[in-house]
């Protein structure tokens, strides 16, 4: 009978162990309500405690909580952050704990994150670095670093928070630096060897020069360049770089010059003669817009300024009297160094003429005359349009993108030493006037005593600005009561 019930398939034998003593073996028939064999000592229930906590996990989880939310919270209020890290893990009871705490912290998340999108980004060619104030890499050729390939990322007059720079900056540029220390340039951003800049401006000046840059891409990059997407050539004609905070912008009109080769069998380098757009003067030293693609794909990998003994550019304009002349309306004249003398000539054949550079002679008005010649003066909804005006009316000199700004800020100092700014009120009328070569424009002003937080409006009271004509020179700027 024992001997059957134990080969019955639906028996089972359950050991126990209590306190680390084997209890032994009890075989069951299928159906019995087996009787609770846990006894420790009392009548407690075997499966009571299984699923409590102990009051300590239970403070040290609410710690580690309160702790991780704090931190990733605080994490830009260094040293903050940590203060508070360091008296979460102190009060923790147990190592375990501890290692949970400090793992969920964004001290070791972020960078580990830095560390494995950066590794990524190498392997799939969109690898980044970062260019600060405390982490500086020089991209040689464009924004490409030449040691990694990777695109830099420059923020040159940014001082970031330490945080920004432990925690993302310093691991990306690690993690690039040293993948392509041991593994070699990145792949996927410049097919094979980076020129470095002068290498590439060498190689354009002896290349043939072509009447524009659709011609100088055919001729170089063979077949496949005949139907260039017109996108492209937009893109290549027209390059800006941020040095904060300003922005320099060069453009190159289509009739321009332009000559290309390839270097290594795979890079294409394009070059124009530029012309920078901060400035409207006529006549510049010769430099060009370098840009690099990738001769299979046609992307473009880079850009930068190169100068130029092969070209020197002549902007002016045919003939628009009136107002800015933006550089796609102008005629692009390409001038060679060594046939300066025969400039005038030149532009004679073309119906063109370079005025000459005016001179600052210092020319200014008192404020009574000022004042007086405030009856006479025109009005107009914007500083621009008053200048444009000028230009039209007495010959005034075109003059650099975003001259205007010049004339709306002024900064003063009371007789306590205190700053005052001075700017225009929101949508005031701008008035102009001239006497004696010198342009006067007038408008009302509202001031701060606190470093710009707020304006209060000045009564009786205009922000000057005094042009010596034609050059457009700020000569005086002052606060005129008219009271």
């Amino acid at each position: 009978m024992e001997e059957a019930l134990q080969d019955r398939p639906d028996n089972r034998e359950i050991r126990v162990n209590i306190d680390g003593h084997a209890a032994g073996i009890q075989s069951l028939s299928a159906g019995q309500t087996p009787e609770p064999l846990l006894q420790t000592g009392g009548s407690q229930e075997p499966d009571a405690g299984r699923f409590q906590t102990s009051p300590e996990r239970v403070r040290d989880e609410g710690l580690i909580t309160g702790g991780v939310v704090g931190s990733w919270l605080l994490v830009l209020l260094f040293p903050l952050s940590l203060i508070l890290d360091a008296i979460i893990s102190s009060q923790l009871s147990s190592r375990q704990m501890r290692r949970l705490h400090i793992w969920l912290l964004p001290w070791v998340v972020i960078p580990l994150l830095t560390i494995l999108s950066s590794a990524l980004g190498y392997v799939f060619g969109k690898a980044r670095m970062i260019s600060t104030f405390y982490t500086p890499v020089m991209a040689t050729t464009g924004d490409i670093h030449t040691a990694t390939h990777c695109r830099v990322s420059s923020f040159q007059a940014c001082i970031p928070p330490p945080p920004c720079t432990l925690l993302h900056d310093i691991p990306a540029n690690g993690v690039a630096t040293l993948l392509a220390s041991v593994f070699g340039p990145m792949h996927g951003t410049v097919p094979g060897r980076l020129p470095d800049p002068g290498e590439c401006a060498t190689s354009l000046e002896q290349a043939v020069e072509q009447p524009d840059l659709a011609t100088a891409l055919i001729a170089a990059g063979g077949p496949a360049w005949l139907t260039t997407d017109p996108g492209l050539l937009a893109e290549l004609r027209h390059y800006e770089v941020l040095y904060a905070p300003s922005l320099y912008r060069y453009d190159a009109p289509e009739d321009c010059p332009a000559r290309a080769v390839v270097i290594d069998q795979d890079l294409l380098v394009v070059g124009q003669p530029a012309y920078y757009m901060g400035s409207f003067v006529e006549y510049q030293p010769g430099e060009m817009v370098v840009s690099l693609l990738n001769l299979e794909t046609k992307d473009l990998i880079t850009q930068f300024i190169a100068r130029s003994t092969v070209w020197d550019a002549a902007l002016v304009q045919a003939a628009n009297p009136c107002g800015w002349t933006p550089a796609d309306e102008m005629v692009w004249q390409p001038v060679n160094e060594m046939d300066q003398a025969k400039l005038d000539q030149f532009l004679s054949e073309r119906g063109l003429e370079l005025p000459e550079q005016p001179v600052n002679q210092g020319l200014v008005l008192e404020d009574e005359a000022s004042l007086s010649l405030l009856k006479q003066a025109q009005s107009f909804s914007t500083a621009d349009e008053a200048l444009a005006w000028a230009h039209h009316e007495y010959g005034l000199k075109r003059q650099r993108l975003g001259f205007s700004e010049n004339l709306i800020l002024l900064e003063q100092s009371d007789a306590f030493g205190n700053r005052l700014l001075y700017r225009p009120q929101f949508k005031a009328q701008w008035r102009a006037a001239l006497a004696d070569g010198v342009l006067v424009l007038y408008v009302a002003c509202e001031r701060s005593a606190d470093k710009g937080w707020s304006y209060d409006p000045q009564e009786g009271a205009l922000l000057v600005n005094q042009l010596e004509l034609p050059g457009g020179f700020i000569n005086r700027r002052f606060i005129l009561s008219t009271e």
